[in-house]
């Protein structure tokens, strides 16, 4: 081989190997590809709005599949050239998968506990998701494990949720206007127990939600 012809060759053969050596490198088990979009704030639309018990974070929730969080600024001194500024602080994220699989239709804030429940089309099943507003994390799910058999939970989208004044239960509607009510653990580490006070009935209106009028009442269309 001539030595112009060697030199093209080698010229070449370097050049495939760069091309190469990248695509090995993302291809390593150790580093698995992965997209996180967040934009900061509702890319869809938005079913559930609230705000914190000291009104100082304001929660929102839908379409996009996760819960959005803002300080609202009205906690931090006061600048008479600027009005307060709601500054995106964190975003809330429960199981979620394609399609409508992970969207949010109805959320709540407990107005004792720094708790937060949603609830919507589940990756999983139809159940509700509790969030622990101290730690940002997932507190439970309810019901913990959803069985069809046994009947421990709702069986269809969830719509509404409302929390009692002394925020210890939680009321549910689903789709088919059917209502759960959800009692706290009454110990440390327990788990919270579901009941459903009202069946399945096609002709009722999903659409209203039930809320609690006291800490043992509920009101419902």
């Amino acid at each position: 081989m001539k030595i112009g012809a060697l030199k093209s060759f080698l010229f070449c053969l370097t050049a495939a190997t760069s091309m190469i050596t990248p695509a090995i490198g993302v291809a390593q088990p150790a580093d698995p590809p992965k997209l996180v979009l967040d934009i900061n704030g509702p890319n869809g639309r938005t079913f559930g709005v609230g705000f914190s018990r000291d009104s100082r974070r304001l929660y929102a929730a839908g379409a996009s599949k996760v819960v959005h969080v803002w300080d609202v600024g009205w906690n931090l001194p006061e600048n008479p050239d600027h009005p307060p500024v709601a500054t995106p602080i964190r975003t809330l994220r429960w199981e979620l998968s394609r399609a409508e699989r992970g969207r949010i239709n109805a959320m709540a804030l407990s107005p004792a506990h720094d708790r937060l429940a949603i609830g919507g089309n589940s990756a999983r099943d139809y159940g509700i998701t509790l969030f622990n507003l101290q730690t940002n994390e997932v507190e439970t799910t309810l019901p913990l494990q959803f069985s069809p058999q046994n009947r421990n939970g709702p069986d269809e989208y969830v719509r509404h949720l409302d929390f009692s004044p002394d925020g210890n239960s939680l009321v549910s509607v689903a789709m088919n206007g059917e209502i759960w009510v959800w009692n706290a653990p009454q110990i440390p580490g327990g788990n919270w127990s579901g009941r459903i006070i009202r069946g399945q009935d096609p002709s009722l209106n999903s659409q209203v939600p039930a809320i609690f009028v006291d800490n043992n009442h509920i009101v419902a269309a």
